[in-house]
């Protein structure tokens, strides 16, 4: 399938409509029109189901790397990648990595498509034929980022996962809260300074105040093993699985968001969004807390930091939106603290 899409991209290359609609899209990963439309249909996203799938088995093939057939100029680059990630990360999850960085390609497009990249939001893409595009200069925290999907990405019965990103034959799941957890996670291993993903900024602050919910040791072996329903299912357990499968919505939304260069998706939708994963974010990590079951003021002190961290702005090319002021999350606190009193009762 990857190989078709080139050659239409080759052939229509002078089309930049098509380009742009196919770069801007991110559609290199998974072409699949009825996917991407049923998730940003303005009328079925409120109701719209979640259907999460169990993780795939994982064999390993091999562990031997030959670092020696890729060219110089990322040589040097992916082997840092590998030490920092040994480092960091059991090696019995890395399975994905070993089984794909064998067969790993990497091409250059940035003089091909120059006249589009300013244009185009996708500045490099990880393809399930093991193969890294670079739509613009090369940065080696683009490449960081790709190697990440790389790493968590595998292909069973037809369905793609790509760390907590489920793409099947009618739907695409997990993307928003995936991409948000790819970037922190590059940003934590690599600390590589990055022009190139300030769109994803805040689904990487989404994505770490998550982590603080379910455990970074848990979380980062979730996503290796492409485990989106083990996440859901813990983070179940501090807000309900229907609020769960909610966050998962929301963030996919607002990674579509980011992508809508029509204005398709609707203001209140994302204003909706925002507050609603605030809100489970706070509810989550308030039960978590009140789990760890610690006296009144360190839980005050917790509490009232990963509230200073929630953020209350989201840019992006369209405008600033102030998602909700201090004084909102306070209020809601409250009525989570009220709803506990009369449990109690």
């Amino acid at each position: 399938m990857n190989e078709i899409l080139r050659n239409i991209v080759q052939i229509l290359i002078d089309n930049q409509a098509f380009f742009e609609y196919f770069i801007t899209s991110a559609l290199i990963i998974h072409f699949d029109g009825k996917s991407f439309n049923a998730m940003v249909d303005r009328n079925n996203y409120k109701n719209l189901q979640i259907n999460v799938l169990p993780a795939p088995s994982l064999v390993k093939k091999d562990n031997q790397i030959d670092f020696s057939r890729f060219e110089s100029k990322y040589r040097k680059d992916i082997e840092e990648f590998y030490n920092v990630l040994i480092k960091n990360v059991d090696e019995d999850i890395l399975i994905s990595f070993y089984n794909n960085i064998r067969e790993l390609v990497i091409e250059d497009n940035y003089t091909k498509f120059s006249k589009f990249r300013k244009k185009a939001k996708c500045l490099g893409t990880y393809s399930t034929d093991n193969t890294i595009e670079f739509f613009t200069e090369y940065e080696k925290s683009i490449l960081f980022h790709e190697l990440l999907h790389l790493s968590s990405s595998c292909v069973r019965d037809g369905k793609l996962y790509v760390g907590f990103n489920q793409m099947l034959e009618n739907s695409d799941i997990g993307r928003g809260i995936n991409e948000g957890y790819t970037e922190y996670l590059n940003q934590l291993y690599f600390k590589e300074p990055s022009n190139s993903k300030k769109y994803y900024t805040y689904l990487k602050n989404t994505a770490a105040l998550l982590e603080r919910v379910i455990g970074h040791e848990k979380m980062q072996s979730f996503f290796f093993k492409s485990d989106l329903l083990s996440l859901v299912e813990e983070l179940s357990k501090y807000c309900g699985s229907e609020k769960a499968r909610d966050f998962i919505k929301y963030t996919d939304y607002v990674y579509r968001y980011f992508h809508d260069k029509d204005h398709i998706l609707q203001n209140d939708l994302i204003q909706h969004a925002f507050v609603n994963i605030n809100h489970i974010l706070i509810e989550a990590y308030y039960n978590k807390l009140k789990e760890d079951n610690i006296n009144e003021h360190d839980f005050n002190m917790k509490l009232q930091e990963y509230l200073l961290l929630i953020p209350e702005r989201f840019y992006s090319e369209h405008k600033t939106y102030y998602i909700e002021c201090a004084i909102d999350m306070k209020e809601y606190v409250e009525s989570l603290k009220s709803r506990e009193k009369g449990h109690s009762l």
